[in-house]
């Protein structure tokens, strides 16, 4: 299993049951040219964090509308399910907010 999730500004996360990484944006990649993402983070986490995790990650799939595209302040989810990937694109929701600030959390754990 694994989740995959671009955050709205564009920095990616990677994350097994295993292991979580952080792969920055940088400023050459930024619309702006001048926002980056900070350090890249790579590093084990624990069978409970990643099934919080994966847990919020089917709620926010399950939940989400099907028809929003991915345009500014959205971000993409996507995990494998039933042979295939399931991906959307989210608005900024509680919800959201909530698997980004685990996120956050477990970035922040190595910083």
């Amino acid at each position: 299993m694994k989740v995959n999730y671009t955050d709205q500004n564009n920095n990616r996360y990677l994350i097994t049951e295993t292991s979580f990484t952080y792969i920055p944006i940088t400023e050459k990649e930024s619309s702006s040219g001048t926002y980056h993402g900070g350090n890249p983070v790579s590093k084990s986490i624990t069978k409970a964090e990643f099934i919080t995790l994966q847990q919020l990650a089917e709620e926010l799939i399950a939940t989400a509308s099907k028809d929003v595209k991915r345009e500014m302040m959205t971000s993409v989810l996507s995990i494998p399910k039933n042979g295939s990937i399931e991906r959307v694109t989210l608005r900024k929701s509680a919800k959201r907010n909530e698997f980004e600030a685990l996120l956050k959390s477990l970035k922040s754990t190595s910083e």
